[in-house]
Parts: structure tokens; sequence; C-alpha cells
């Protein structure tokens, strides 16, 4: 019988990433999914494109392991495009802890934690992603 984690598809971890960073993402980004693909835009026209198809291609490692890895550099890279956007750290941090919080993707038994900063003191935390939801 395979497991839960057997089962991830690269498609449903794009939908579940971008489905929890939508919303925090400034709107004047454009901010698109097709599949697996994401894409930001800024209103120049200057783009990202995350692939979340190519942390499963020949993979060695459980799928889990590619869906942390999928999720930190789709985390990673919507950091970095923001905070060059808005030439400020994003997600803000107060003042008292200036710079970036960093991407952390925690795995668990029952799915994904993902937020910016630390596990025991996250800046900005995304609602959690359940195994069963990104399975293909």
């Amino acid at each position: 019988m395979r497991s839960v984690t057997e089962e991830i598809s690269p498609e449903a971890v794009a939908r579940a990433l971008f489905g929890r960073l939508a919303t925090p993402v400034p709107p004047e980004l454009d901010f698109t999914r097709n599949g697996a693909v994401m894409r930001l835009t800024d209103p120049r026209g200057v783009w990202s494109q995350m692939d979340c198809r190519v942390f499963f291609e020949n993979r060695s490692e459980a799928m889990a392991e590619a869906a942390h890895l999928a999720s930190y550099s789709v985390l990673s890279n919507v950091q970095d495009f923001v905070t060059e956007f808005l030439t400020d750290p994003w997600p803000l941090a107060p003042p008292e802890s200036p710079g970036l919080a960093p991407p952390e993707v925690v795995v668990k038994e029952e799915g994904i934690r993902l937020l910016y900063g630390t596990p025991s003191d996250p800046l900005l935390e995304l609602p959690f992603v359940r195994w069963e939801e990104i399975r293909g």
C-alpha cells in the first residue's frame, strides 16, 4: 500500500502554494498559476516563473522531500521578487527586527507548515498544507 506522500502531485503542490500566497502578495503584482507553474509579473513587465515539476522529476528521494524543496523554492522566489519590487523587505518585519524573515518549510506527519521567520515566532504564517490536499 502506498503512503499519502508517495502520491504527491506537483500541480497540486503549486495549487496549494498559489492559494496560500495569493492573498499576502501585493495586489500591484500579477500572480498567476497554470498547472504546476506560477508566475509573478510586476507593472513594468518584469516577471519570475516557478515550476514545481522540476522538483519531482527524476527523484530518488521521497515525494515529501520533493514537496519540501518545491515549497521552499517558491516561498524564497516570491520573497525575493516582492522584496525587489517593493524595495523593502517582504514580509515587512517590525522595526525591532529589521531585515528579511527567511522562508521556512517544516515537514510534519500531517503535512507542511509554511512561514516566513522562525517556527517559534513567525512573521507571516501561511495556512497549513495537508498531505491529502496535494495528492495527485
